[in-house]
């Protein structure tokens, strides 16, 4: 609104002045032609000059402010950054503009981080998903690297999950899953542990500053905490009629040249012997026997 006052008031004032003259020289005005000039002179002068006041007023007032408004969009636009706009402080329409402009920018970044958050979580279990695990990964394989610090991996399998899903359906097959995934975060999960739906029925687990002797201490207890779920499997070839896991092992001190893949390999090699071996245990990473 003090936009719109100080132009009104300046369009007042200029206003009244014409007025004011008219008044004070309306006889003078009939009476003398150098007068009649000098007040035409005089108005075409003061009209020049409220143009010119006007469009300073309109340009500092109105325009500037709009076009840093515009900028500072665009910046974050191009940026991606969410910098709240200083024209909040004006107390003005552009104020309140800056205002509901800023507003909106923080609801659209609570909205945006839910959405990462989103794309980050599997819908089915609530575990991290592989986008949000290779990010994760990268930051543990890259920190074993730079601090010589071991770095332990477990991947676990289903045991004759397609059996039990041919058997008891699909949607039983999920509620083992979110279970499952329930058992493995049971196991007494410490800040830096890592948990990650790696796909179907296989999960990841991330140890980070962990010798091996460590790691087969959680993989006994995911083991031991799936046995307690004693989820019915009638068609599994197991002697325990119950749903069970097989878990590989792996620790190591990464390397530059060591990828994600590479170390992933590793834990999955160590499950394939796991699941030859019997399923339902976990069996340590051997080059030997890679």
């Amino acid at each position: 609104m003090l936009i719109r006052y100080k132009l009104l008031i300046f369009l007042f004032g200029q206003h009244l002045f014409f007025i004011l003259m008219a008044f004070l020289f309306s006889e003078s005005v009939l009476e003398s032609k150098k007068l009649v000039s000098y007040l035409f002179f005089l108005a075409g002068i003061f009209g020049v000059m409220s143009l010119l006041v006007s469009f300073y007023l309109m340009k500092k007032e109105i325009v500037k402010p709009l076009n840093r408004l515009v900028k500072h969009i665009v910046k974050i636009r191009e940026d991606g950054t969410y910098i709240h706009s200083d024209l909040e402080e004006r107390q003005d329409e552009i104020g309140t503009m800056a205002k509901e402009f800023n507003c909106l920018l923080e609801k659209l970044h609570e909205k945006n981080a839910e959405l990462t958050l989103m794309a980050r979580i599997d819908s089915l279990t609530g575990l991290s998903n592989r986008m949000d695990l290779e990010a994760r990964f990268e930051k543990e394989r890259a920190f074993s690297c730079r601090e010589e610090k071991e770095l332990s991996i477990l991947m676990l399998d289903i045991d004759y999950f397609k059996k039990y899903n041919d058997t008891y359906g699909h949607v039983m097959g999920d509620e083992v899953l979110i279970a499952v995934a329930d058992a493995i975060q049971s196991f007494g999960l410490r800040p830096h542990d890592y948990i990650a739906r790696y796909g179907g029925e296989e999960f990841i687990v991330l140890l980070p500053e962990t010798f091996i002797s460590g790691a087969v201490v959680v993989a006994k207890r995911i083991i031991k905490n799936v046995e307690k779920l004693g989820i019915e499997h009638e068609s599994t070839p197991l002697e325990k009629k119950i749903i069970s896991v097989s878990i590989g092992c792996v620790s190591t001190i990464a390397r530059k040249e060591d990828t994600q893949e590479y170390l992933i390999n590793m834990a999955d090699e160590a499950l394939y012997t796991a699941k030859e071996r019997g399923r339902d245990g976990y069996y340590i990473y051997n080059k030997n026997n890679a």
